[in-house]
């Protein structure tokens, strides 16, 4: 606390009378700073480089300050405003989870959405070595594709081919 506001909380006797006295002043949530609080929640938006659970938890703490000054939201519209918040790359996820016919909770969401971002990684993984193995497979010469027609073979064909399609 600076110096030059003292004098205006130095009457109060007790420690008690000193924090109500504070708690009034700057305590306070005006309705305009609850309309701020509500608008940043409702347009916070996962960015590229957040993981999801970082971001859920962001997300709870936000409706966590809201709470505090008595204005909660709901389980359904957390989970709603989160779901809507996530990346284009999770709609293969929220489609699903926005359908369903079980409610999904601020307990369960967070869990689900980080064993999806693991199982997500590990495909990603995966694809890259996939795709890593296949590069190199590409790069060297395989004989079976290569190897020149048996022309004996090809000629006898052409032959009952074409004897064939005379007789009908």
């Amino acid at each position: 606390m600076k110096d030059n506001i003292i004098p205006l909380f130095e009457e109060h006797e007790t420690a008690k009378l000193l924090i109500e006295a504070l708690e009034s002043k700057y305590g306070v949530r005006s309705d305009t700073q609850i309309q701020l609080l509500l608008d940043k929640y409702n347009n916070t938006r996962m960015s590229d480089n957040d993981s999801v659970g970082d971001y859920a938890n962001q997300m709870e703490l936000m409706a966590k300050e809201l709470s505090n000054v008595d204005h909660p939201l709901s389980d359904k519209m957390q989970v709603t405003t989160i779901l809507n918040s996530l990346l284009l790359s999770w709609d293969h996820v929220v489609t699903p989870l926005t359908h369903s016919e079980r409610e999904i909770s601020m307990v369960t969401l967070p869990v689900l959405l980080v064993l999806e971002e693991e199982r997500m990684k590990r495909r990603r993984k995966e694809g890259l070595s996939s795709n890593l193995l296949m590069a190199q497979s590409s790069s060297q010469p395989q004989n079976n594709f290569h190897t020149p027609f048996n022309k004996k073979k090809t000629t006898s064909f052409k032959r009952k081919w074409k004897k064939g399609f005379q007789k009908g």
